[in-house]
């Protein structure tokens, strides 16, 4: 059997596209959403290496993934790797390191390469085998922890693919839609969190006591038709199937055991209900995925895990997946919906999202994302797809969304409040301002435009037709703005004027125009040249030539004469760019110039250049 003659279309497509890449470059990598294959590509190249009389290693976050792999190996007839564990990987000496066998390096969930403790031994083991490729899969390329994309950053953006989860469903990589039905079984909580934010807010006695009575009814309305057990006995329908349910520790795991039995027991189910919790590496605990994957009997079967099978791990016969655990991390969502996705079965899943609005789909709708997806493939974007095609099969089942909208109404009414900022809404500032502008609004329905606004320009994000800016604008906004104060957001060509009230914040005018007023009529023609020729090397030192005006008088002069003060880097081949506020990465490789980008940190700028400077061969 041969795994060439076991992929799938967008498989064979996208080894074709990482041999072409192989031919220029060294390394490449494969995004592909969970349950769409990624391991075949692996398996595929493992083969062609093994043709070829050539050999691979490959790592992997945990034994049961390598036990995985090992196993697909076997059946392929394939034994020409070694696999390793990352935490493995950490603890080899670099004879250890130096003694691997390897003409292809395989790093299976690539996003762990960009981990401290075993990210420097990894890149050691690449740079000890300078003629060997490197290969590495996963769904999600954006680290939790640092939201570091290492596809791009590693893999030099060396991408065969890059198919989203909404993308395989609308292409039908997936052929078959989860039927995804998004409820809430902390209902509870979040009404008293929303509770007691009335009870804290300004608003007038009476407004509070009307607000209060809102709350409660939306409530009762929930809690009447959409309780849990009515739920589950409304979507499934296999009772003799086994299920995954995501807890977020051990101790919510063993809390939510019985009440999650408790939400069968509720809907008249009185079969054999078999309880596997699985959440370390203990025998006796690892018996119980055995036990689980090894069940045949009558009955439901609940396999309780923490993150054991967040990452990477298949399991052949699984019906469906419950969320109980809170998520505002697109990779552990993606992650745990994942388990109840395959590309090779023709059976429907079901994915209970019990913790959905409030938290894990804040991050992340999933019903958006197919509405453009959808949108794309009937544009014709997808190749491979027709473009008649059923809606229906995309929906998301959401149980409590009118109460949400009932929630988020009443939360717009709270007055006075400090909110703190999310992370998952700040993600979405960074994403999205500057492309969509004021239409953000709809994905951030709790805040306002002024309020996002104002988040956006702490995070330094600019509005929608301000990133574009050129010199020559900058220069003629600055020079109308010093002479004409706020009236000259109505004097650049093409620039709105809300962009030129952004553009006017970022290049600071309104202290220039304060300076440049008390300063302009003060500086001798032989002092501006002082400044010209002193001030981009020592700063506002240059006063010792200009003995009768001070620091800041010179700082506001040089800022009002277009000068800058030229900032060194620490790192070799970076450079500031004082217009852009940029740090440029370049170095010329035998009279040819090399650019490597602009970057806001010195330190990546840095990071990239001594990486580029490996990769060409220049002293660091």
């Amino acid at each position: 059997m041969r795994v060439a003659d076991d992929l799938k279309p967008h498989n064979r497509e996208a080894i074709e596209k990482i041999l072409k890449f192989y031919k220029t470059e060294r390394k490449c990598c494969a995004i592909q959403a969970t349950g769409t294959g990624k391991t075949f590509l692996i398996l595929r190249l493992l083969e062609i290496f093994n043709d070829e009389g050539k050999v691979a290693v490959i790592f992997a976050p945990n034994r049961e993934i390598i036990k995985q792999t090992k196993k697909r190996m076997k059946r392929f007839g394939l034994n020409n790797a070694t696999l390793y564990t990352y935490q493995k990987l950490a603890r080899m000496t670099e004879g250890e390191i130096s003694a691997i066998k390897a003409d292809l390096i395989v790093c299976d969930e690539l996003h762990r390469t960009g981990a401290k403790t075993w990210g420097q031994t990894f890149e050691a083991l690449v740079n000890s085998h300078p003629d060997s490729k490197v290969f590495g899969v996963t769904a999600t390329p954006l680290r939790c922890t640092d939201g570091r994309d290492m596809a791009e950053e590693y893999f030099d953006g060396n991408k065969a693919c890059d198919i989203s989860l909404a993308e395989a469903l609308v292409r039908e990589i997936i052929p078959v839609m989860p039927l995804y039905v998004s409820a809430l079984y902390t209902f509870e909580e979040e009404y008293q969190k929303m509770s007691d934010k009335i009870d804290k807010a300004n608003n007038s006695n009476e407004e509070k006591a009307e607000l209060q009575k809102e709350l409660l009814a939306a409530k009762q309305q929930l809690e009447k038709a959409n309780g849990v057990p009515e739920i589950i006995k409304k979507y499934i329908t296999n009772y003799n199937g086994k299920y995954l349910v995501f807890c977020k520790d051990k101790k919510h795991l063993y809390a939510m055991k019985d009440v999650v039995v408790g939400w069968f027991r509720d809907t008249g189910y009185d079969g054999k209900i078999f309880e596997y919790p699985y959440y370390s590496n203990n025998s006796k605990v690892k018996k119980n995925l055995y036990d689980f994957e090894c069940n045949k009997e009558e009955g439901l079967k609940l396999l309780f895990i923490i993150d054991k099978l967040n990452e990477g791990l298949h399991l052949d016969e699984v019906h469906g997946c419950i969320l109980l655990r809170t998520t505002v991390s697109n990779i552990i969502y993606y992650q745990q919906i994942g388990r109840a996705i395959d590309a090779g079965s023709n059976e429907q899943r079901v994915i209970l999202d019990l913790v959905s609005n409030f938290n894990s789909l804040k991050s992340f709708n999933l019903k958006r994302e197919l509405e453009d997806k959808v949108r794309e493939r009937r544009e014709g974007k997808f190749s491979d797809c027709s473009e008649e095609f059923e809606l229906d099969k995309f929906d998301v089942v959401d149980c409590v969304q009118e109460c949400v909208d009932v929630f988020n109404e009443i939360d717009n009414r709270i007055l006075n409040l400090i909110n703190e900022w999310e992370e998952y809404e700040d993600n979405i500032v960074l994403k999205y301002y500057a492309i969509e502008g004021k239409e953000i609004c709809k994905r951030l329905p709790n805040r306002s435009w002024n309020a996002i606004k104002s988040r956006a320009h702490i995070l330094g994000v600019q509005e929608k037709g301000s990133e574009d800016w050129t010199i020559e604008e900058d220069e003629k906004f600055e020079q109308l703005y010093l002479i004409y104060g706020a009236k000259a957001y109505n004097m650049i060509p093409g620039r709105s004027y809300s962009s030129c009230c952004s553009r006017s914040s970022k290049l600071n005018l309104s202290k220039i125009r304060t300076d440049y007023k008390s300063c302009k009529t003060i500086f001798s023609k032989k002092e501006d040249t002082i400044i010209e020729e002193k001030y981009p090397e020592i700063g506002t030192e240059c006063q010792k030539y200009i003995p009768n005006k001070t620091k800041q008088q010179i700082k506001s002069r040089a800022k009002f004469l277009g000068i800058k003060k030229k900032r060194k880097s620490k790192y070799k081949y970076v450079q500031y760019i004082s217009r852009i506020d940029r740090w440029h990465v370049g170095f010329a490789v035998e009279g040819k110039s090399y650019s490597f980008g602009y970057y806001i940190s010195e330190d990546e700028a840095g990071r990239v250049a001594i990486e580029k400077a490996k990769e060409y061969g220049k002293a660091v």
